[in-house]
């Protein structure tokens, strides 16, 4: 996000990104690589994770380009360079030959050294953050499966025993441990375990607020058990309400009328 290492032109995006078949002759290497971790989708292959109702989701084949084209502003991506040079690779997975409006877009450097997919793309606008925020959250996908064997260890059904010549099979009752369900379901994200392997603080408060009861003269609420507390009535409303309080104590303390936003940090 830094003036001098953003990519503002197109020959900076032709040096990061790459979206055609390398040369065959002069980078057998990389051009391996492209073929390996490039499976194709649509016709040539219908059961493609970014398939739906018979269409690729990400817009493949995309048309051939003879260079690359900038659309960072309106927060698309660009339209990289694709040129119809009668390049082909063959893939072995699904026996099939593509072209270049087939190829992922993909950096050399980091597909030749890590030697597995990784999609590259230049994007040029404040949206990137949000979307770096998105996948730092995003976790991981994950099932709970429970097989029940009969015993009781928490969260099985168990089975009484019938009492009438009606009821001739066993009544079915879940039994549900909450405290246990809280400890294996807990999730705990990275940036949670971070903070709390730093040791950091987990929660703090900024400003201490007091909501005053506001009331009509003799209009207060009290709160009391019907049984418990119904003789001690007629003392608790003779006692001061907070509001009333308040209004008591700057009537006759000056200061306490100066520090009306930090009432809390000088009286109780």
């Amino acid at each position: 996000m830094q003036t001098d290492v953003k990519v503002l032109d197109v020959e900076t995006v032709d040096a990061i990104v790459q979206a055609y078949i390398p040369d065959k002759n002069t980078q057998r290497i990389l051009y391996g690589l492209v073929r390996d971790f490039h499976a194709p989708c649509g016709q040539l292959n219908m059961f493609a994770k970014y398939m739906m109702n018979g269409k690729c989701k990400k817009f493949y084949p995309k048309p051939y380009r003879t260079h690359t084209s900038l659309h960072m502003g309106d927060n698309k991506r660009p339209e990289y360079k694709r040129p119809d040079d009668g390049r082909t690779i063959y893939v072995d997975a699904n026996r099939c030959r593509v072209t270049n409006r087939r190829i992922v877009p993909y950096n050399a450097y980091l597909l030749s050294k890590y030697q597995c997919h990784i999609n590259i793309e230049v994007v040029g606008s404040l949206y990137t953050m949000k979307y770096l925020h998105k996948y730092i959250q995003k976790g991981s996908d994950s099932i709970t499966l429970h097989i029940g064997d009969g015993n009781n260890d928490g969260n099985t059904r168990a089975h009484s025993q019938p009492t009438t010549e009606l009821q001739r099979t066993p009544i079915e009752t879940l039994v549900i441990d909450e405290i246990k369900n809280y400890q294996d379901y807990r999730y705990v994200s990275t940036m949670e375990a971070m903070w709390r392997i730093l040791e950091f603080r987990m929660h703090d408060r900024s400003h201490s607020v007091l909501v005053l009861p506001v009331h009509l003269p003799g209009d207060r609420t009290i709160m009391f058990e019907e049984l418990g507390e119904a003789n001690n009535i007629e003392a608790r409303l003779k006692s001061r309400s907070k509001l009333e309080a308040y209004f008591e104590l700057n009537s006759h303390d000056v200061v306490a009328r100066t520090c009306i936003t930090k009432f809390l940090e000088h009286y109780t």
